[in-house]
């Protein structure tokens, strides 16, 4: 019998600890219906109808229904338990009539009282043990269920925090003169239309402080326990009479936040034209500044600084100017010593010769000297040293009236694809692997992620081998320096006045010799089929300060030697290894024929260096006049220089308002420069790490039109831009021709906007004047075209992040979407 009555005890307290370890799922059943009930009205309710939370609450399934179920298992246990232990639930003793009552409420008729034999019967050690154990479980599970209680509570509390914040930030973008207090209003009706359980807070209160860059929302109350209030065992006393609610939340505007944003803007030639192709009225350049003042005043407002915010500027053409400050001019990041192998690859570098250097394998080209003291049958001077590259530096050092602008060579393929630091270092294998294969996180699946595969698979082969390209030295940048052009004028040029014999006395080496003329010594660009007018639309040395008979100071007389030297390598180098090895620069720089391509000498010709002074003489130096004016010169075209990330927006706007237009498009140039002042490495090092999340990037790539490489009628095959000439193939084997760099470099662009994406770099791009809507149009397909790169190059091919417009006020628009995006908030803590 004593085991019967045992297991009839044994039996009601499990029944009870069944009902209080399921407690937790039942009441998070119920809190889940509740959330689904909420979710469900208040995404039916609009922001603009805020003032009729009180409506949606009507339809919400309040949490007093719950608290009614909690409260029913903690009755049914206090009847359960007391009438076993003779104590309550929560350790208060109760009272005669109580434990009259209850024990009545278990009592079969006509027997003794439940709790009476449960602690008469003979295997109390037992029960004693059950007991103990049952009183741990209820605790565990009281434990469990008021604690998953305020983690509901408290999430919700967070969540409405959060959505009340986020109100305010939208509300106030919309209404520049809306008053904080009024922001508060609506931040705290928007509070109590989320937050569910208010009738569970006591003390509750909700505030807001609201700065210019940031919403913080604090909300502080408490809430109440409600099975485990308080737990008395033995002299030991547990107090959880109520929990803590109190907490506060930071909302920070993206744009007038933890923004690194840069401006990469398109300045060609064509933005200093109407939008709408008239001949008057405002330029795009004009509505771009515009735009950008409407940008600012959206993410600054009214300050004037702001710490949570850095933008830079990065105007493009077909080059980007890196500025030309002093410090700049010696930073470590550029080619000081012309280490780079494409550092003055398109020049001839030529020394003075000693004793010597006096070839005796050409002794019948100087047989005839004359004149007292001049030394015959000594040869030609070895003055070419094909293993040296001519530095752009010494270039600008030569003369006083040469001064680099600021505009930067972009580094071989694929290191220009890549945010590698100047002083940083990659392998060959990783360049191997940089062309092998489409990233992982390329997305095929959609018309601009095949555009993007389309531009990694179609990634040429390398122009050099990938271990030349990976020394330290290709990683510096090299300062721009467009040759000289070739002219042949009718005005005693040289092209036109040497086809008769002579010798001229040269005096400029150790020993004086006698440099005897040959007829068609010099050439034009006609002998060759190009066109001489090509050639000179970049003339800013004449050539005959030292290429014509007589032009003094023995500038003839060397520039004799030079073309003397060029004719000898390549007719009669012999087994001599010095002339072998001149033989193979000249055919390098595509001077194949002594006969006719000295036109092509002459364009590759700097003068005579002098290591003392690191200067070149004889050419470019102090003493000749130089045609350097509008885009002729050592740095035709090159753009505003870029601005670093600043936070005052005084300097970006400065900047952008003296922007003048001009050059060609080179959009991947621009995107990688861009890419650049965001990053944390050198050339600009003020953009934090990629792993700092507190900081959002983001690119902002605006356009007016088709990325464009002129082709010239030159051996070079097109004109100059950063990735130097076709000839070169500087973007890729077999990218030779000016078509072929144009297409390259649509696709360079995509491969790095791919790569800024993937190290979350947020991407817009803007498309302005380009017009896709009228099929019958003649640029209808290359404005297609156009959107087509750009909505690939864009985070989404979707507003905010991709725009085509065709008018001023559309771009103002534009950026104003593009600003409201960004200054939509994210939750920074």
């Amino acid at each position: 019998m004593s085991t019967h009555r045992l297991n009839r005890g044994a039996q009601t307290q499990f029944v009870c600890l069944l009902i209080i370890v399921n407690a937790p799922r039942t009441i998070y059943g119920v809190y889940d219906q509740s959330d689904f009930i909420v979710a469900k009205a208040i995404n039916q309710a609009s922001l603009q109808h805020v003032n009729d939370a009180a409506v949606i609450s009507k339809l919400v399934l309040g949490p007093l229904w719950i608290q009614e179920k909690i409260m029913s298992v903690k009755s049914f246990c206090q009847n359960v338990i007391s009438a076993i232990t003779n104590d309550g639930c929560l350790g208060t003793p109760l009272s005669n009539k109580a434990k009259l009552n209850h024990t009545s409420a278990l009592k079969p008729v006509g027997e003794p009282s439940l709790s009476k034999r449960f602690v008469r019967d003979e295997g109390g050690n037992v029960a004693m043990l059950f007991g103990l154990g049952s009183l741990i479980l209820f605790i565990s599970a009281g434990l469990a269920v008021d604690f998953s209680r305020y983690n509901l509570v408290y999430g919700d509390l967070v969540e409405s925090m959060d959505a009340a914040g986020l109100a305010i930030a939208q509300y106030e973008a919309g209404n520049e003169d809306i008053e904080d207090a009024e922001l508060k209003i609506i931040g705290r009706r928007f509070f109590d239309e989320n937050f569910r359980y208010a009738n569970l807070v006591d003390d509750l209160t909700v505030d807001f402080i609201i700065t210019n860059s940031r919403i913080e929302p604090r909300v502080t109350g408490t809430m109440d326990a409600l099975i485990l209030q308080t737990i008395k065992i033995g002299a030991a006393k547990f107090n959880f009479n109520n929990f803590d609610l109190g907490t506060s939340t930071e909302i920070t505007k993206k744009g007038s936040g933890r923004i690194e944003l840069a401006l990469v803007l398109d300045v060609t030639g064509s933005m200093g034209d109407p939008a709408d192709g008239s001949s008057g009225g405002e330029s795009k350049l004009d509505n771009l500044k515009s735009s950008v003042d409407i940008m600012l005043q959206t993410l600054y407002g009214d300050s004037t600084t702001d710490d949570n915010l850095k933008l830079s500027v990065v105007p493009f053409n077909a080059h980007v100017n890196v500025g030309n400050t002093d410090e700049i001019q010696s930073a470590s990041w550029l080619d000081q010593n012309g280490e780079a192998f494409y550092n003055g690859a398109r020049f001839i570098h030529a020394v003075y010769p000693t004793e010597n250097d006096l070839s005796q394998n050409a002794r019948e080209e100087n047989s005839n000297g004359t004149g007292s003291g001049v030394a015959t049958s000594t040869g030609i001077p070895k003055l070419i040293d094909p293993d040296t590259r001519v530095n752009h530096f010494d270039l600008y050092a030569s003369s006083s009236s040469l001064e680099w602008e600021g505009c930067v060579e972009a580094r071989p393929y694929p290191l220009d694809e890549i945010d590698l630091p100047s002083n940083g270092t990659i392998s060959a294998s990783e360049i191997d692997a940089l062309i092998a294969s489409v990233p992982n996180n390329v997305d095929d699946s959609s018309a601009t992620g095949e555009r993007t595969e389309e531009a990694f698979d179609d990634m040429p082969a390398l122009t050099v081998d990938a271990a030349t390209l990976a020394r330290a030295e290709n990683a510096l940048f090299v300062p721009i320096f467009a040759p000289d052009g070739v002219t042949c004028e009718n005005n005693g040029d040289p092209c036109f006045n040497l086809s008769s014999s002579g010798s001229i006395l040269n005096s400029a080496y150790t020993l004086p010799h006698s440099v005897y003329w040959r007829d068609f010594i010099y050439d034009k660009p006609s002998d060759e089929g190009y066109s001489n007018g090509d050639y000179g639309q970049n003339d800013f040395v004449r050539d005959w300060s030292f290429a014509k008979p007589g032009a003094g100071s023995n500038r003839d007389a060397v520039y004799a030697d030079i073309v003397r030297s060029s004719r000898m390598a390549l007719w009669t180098p012999g087994t001599d290894t010095y002339w072998q090895s001149v033989r193979s620069r000249l055919l390098e720089l595509d001077i194949n024929n002594a006969g006719k391509d000295e036109f092509i000498l002459r364009n590759a010709y700097v003068g005579l260096y002098d290591p003392t002074t690191k200067k070149y003489n004889l050419r470019y130096d102090d003493s000749v006049t130089y045609n350097v004016g509008g885009n002729i010169g050592p740095n035709p075209n090159c753009p505003p220089p870029i601005v670093p990330l600043t936070s005052t927006r005084s300097t970006i706007r400065n900047a952008v308002q003296a922007l003048t237009a001009g050059g060609t498009t080179n959009s991947a140039m621009g995107a990688m420069w861009g890419w650049r002042t965001l990053s944390p490495e050198p050339p600009f090092e003020e953009g934090v790490s990629y792993e700092n999340g507190q900081w959002q990037k983001v690119v902002v790539l605006m356009t007016d039109g088709q990325n464009v490489v002129s082709w010239r009628d030159t051996h070079h095959r097109s004109d100059l831009n950063a990735y130097g000439m076709a000839r070169e193939e500087r973007m890729g084997s077999g990218i030779d021709e000016a078509w072929k760099m144009r297409d390259e470099i649509d696709n360079k662009m995509l491969r790095i906007c791919q790569r800024m994406k993937d190290e979350n770099i947020l991407v817009y791009s803007v498309m302005f004047g380009l017009d896709t809507t009228d099929e019958e149009s003649s640029q209808f397909e290359v404005n297609q075209k156009v959107e087509d790169l750009y909505k690939a190059c864009a985070s989404s091919p979707e507003a905010p992040f991709f725009h085509n417009v065709l008018t001023g006020a559309d771009l103002e628009n534009a950026f104003e979407d593009v600003a409201a995006d960004l200054v939509r908030l994210h939750i920074s803590r």
